[in-house]
């Protein structure tokens, strides 16, 4: 099947409750983007993972330290609450 259409216009895509098995709730489970209504998205580590993802070796240092390497999301948040912020620059227009 061809997902041509639903990269067209992907806030169209929807998944039927029939297909649902279950919902899991995980505070600050969309991070670093937003949840509507719950959380805005981290601007900062939004800039954190651009910045790494410039390069194959930042791509897979940044999936190590946030994706594959936490044990799960309170593990992942103690290393999001303790990453060197100072090391991302605001970025001059």
């Amino acid at each position: 099947m061809d997902n041509g259409q639903i990269l067209k216009d992907p806030l169209q895509t929807g998944i039927p409750s029939m297909r649902v098995s279950a919902v899991v709730p995980v505070n600050f489970g969309c991070h670093p983007t937003s949840s509507h209504r719950y959380y805005n998205y981290d601007d900062v580590h939004l800039r954190l993972y651009l910045k790494a993802a410039a390069t194959e070796e930042g791509f897979a240092e940044y999936m190590k330290q946030y994706v594959l390497g936490p044990e799960d999301q309170e593990e992942y948040m103690r290393r999001v609450q303790n990453q060197d912020w100072s090391s991302i620059q605001e970025e001059k227009p």
